[in-house]
């Protein structure tokens, strides 16, 4: 995986969100957000909904705060 860090550790789900380790010579690490992708297979067999889709971004505007 990149960076040097094992898929195992972050495993999918969708809206699972992952603390990442900082990098070399960064401050802090970084939050990655899973999400299924919007394709048309996803959103006809229901795996991913709108809502569903909607809510992770939710999470990461909230997450960020008022810019």
């Amino acid at each position: 995986m990149a960076c040097g860090l094992k898929r195992a550790s972050y495993k999918f789900g969708h809206h699972a969100v992952h603390d990442l380790p900082p990098m070399p010579g960064a401050s802090a690490g970084m939050r990655l957000y899973d999400s299924y992708h919007c394709s048309r297979y996803n959103t006809q067999t229901k795996r991913l909904t709108e809502a569903m889709f909607q809510a992770v971004f939710r999470d990461i505007v909230a997450e960020l705060g008022p810019q």
